[in-house]
């Protein structure tokens, strides 16, 4: 069987479609017990990771096979979702981290601020976004808490290298929402074109590959044509079984 996956096809896929560079994500909201990061503060995120899902496994041995079926899922790093900051002069980043974690896990009165089990006023978000910075997927992180805050490690003999630090977070579910890029619209739920690849207008997004409509067109054909060979088998039969018939009569002559 062959292929459409060629250089020519993957230039203007690559042409069309664009690829998601590794800085084309923003944590845009930082809620945690009443309290929010404004974007000024936001800017200070150096890395973070989408968050993921995982299925659960069961595995069951028949004739020495294993067989596999997925069971319940959970929201895979829920309990360890890492933030890395670049570290403000004031450590007033990791000084607010600090205070959100103490205001449900310290054993002091300031524990009663907030409900050790998070809500979902509690949460994060980011946009992950295209090259003119518009938005092409959300991801809201709901039920969001503070898990730890490690410390900075500073070195006398150092260079005077800019300090980080990382905070842990946890989080109960997330989900995801389509983007706001206009080039979005343009895509099925599983990434395709929502035209099987070509555009109506055959414009930016057209594509060689058949869209649906050719492949529906292609079946109806292919049945008329099995339709019109079941027809001629028959009436090929019909007249082998009326010469059958015509010699028989000839024999009792």
């Amino acid at each position: 069987m062959s292929t459409n996956q060629t250089l020519q096809q993957f230039y203007q896929s690559a042409q069309t479609y664009g690829f998601s560079r590794d800085y084309q994500a923003r944590v845009t909201a930082i809620h945690l017990n009443g309290q929010v990061l404004g974007e000024d503060r936001l800017v200070y995120i150096k890395s973070m990771a989408l968050p993921s899902k995982k299925a659960a496994i069961s595995t069951v041995k028949y004739y020495g096979v294993d067989i596999h079926s997925t069971g319940t899922r959970n929201y895979g790093e829920s309990e360890q979702w890492e933030l890395t900051f670049l570290t403000d002069q004031t450590l007033y980043l990791k000084q607010w981290f600090e205070q959100r974690l103490e205001e449900v896990a310290a054993n002091n009165p300031n524990r009663i601020k907030a409900n050790p089990v998070s809500t979902t006023e509690n949460f994060a978000q980011i946009e992950v976004l295209d090259d003119a910075l518009e938005t092409v997927a959300t991801y809201k992180l709901n039920g969001l808490f503070v898990v730890s805050t490690p410390g900075i490690t500073f070195n006398m003999d150092g260079t005077g290298k800019v300090q980080e630090f990382k905070v842990v977070l946890g989080y109960q579910y997330w989900e995801s929402f389509n983007g706001t890029s206009p080039s979005y619209s343009t895509f099925g739920i599983n990434g395709s074109n929502t035209n099987g690849g070509v555009n109506a207008s055959g414009g930016a997004g057209a594509s060689t590959g058949f869209g649906l409509n050719d492949v529906l067109n292609g079946l109806r054909t292919v049945t008329q044509v099995a339709n019109t060979v079941k027809g001629t088998v028959n009436a090929i039969g019909g007249v082998a079984n009326a010469l059958n018939t015509t010699s028989h009569a000839i024999r009792r002559r």
